[in-house]
């Protein structure tokens, strides 16, 4: 795999797991508590935005470069993912995470904030899913590489043998 294509896939497992870190468990909810919340989630949204936006741009440069394959197909996958996740989920939360802020009853605000907290379980599925594929695949090219590495010093030694064998 291409040097820049792998460090810049390694930096985007870092971001995705960077964003994971941020999901917490809502404790009863109050006002203050939930607009924190609310703040948390709109930083992660436009966190999570970027990070796609990045890999638009690292996608856009690879294939100006002519550099195709699996891993341009991987970072495009991921893009779409997140594009996904804050355009539709992360923003489900915040609207959750505004209502239950603005309820008038406490059992409404309470239905609002599980609301909120299951969809941010949902987020962090997806983006735990994303992460993991992302490693089983860094892993099979990290395999094909060691194979690769493999078959050079098994064709090496070949031709140190069949050397050897036309000396004798």
């Amino acid at each position: 795999m291409n040097s820049t294509v792998c460090r810049s896939v390694r930096h985007v497992a870092a971001l995705l797991f960077a964003l994971l870190l941020p999901y917490v468990v809502f404790a009863a909810p109050t006002g203050d508590a939930i607009l924190q919340k609310e703040l948390q989630q709109q930083q992660i949204r436009t966190s999570t935005h970027k990070v796609a936006d990045q890999l638009g741009q690292l996608v856009t440069e690879y294939e100006r470069n002519g550099i195709t394959g699996d891993e341009v197909k991987v970072l495009k996958a991921i893009q779409s993912v997140l594009w996904s996740l804050t355009d539709k989920e992360m923003e489900r939360v915040i609207g959750l995470l505004q209502s239950a802020r603005t309820a008038n009853d406490a059992g409404a605000a309470q239905r609002n904030v599980i609301g909120a907290y299951s969809s941010q379980k949902n987020i962090t599925v997806q983006l735990r899913q994303l992460l993991v594929e992302y490693q089983r695949q860094q892993a099979g090219y990290e395999l094909a590489g060691r194979l690769m590495e493999l078959s050079v010093r098994q064709g090496n030694n070949l031709r140190e043998t069949t050397a050897l064998a036309q000396w004798t």
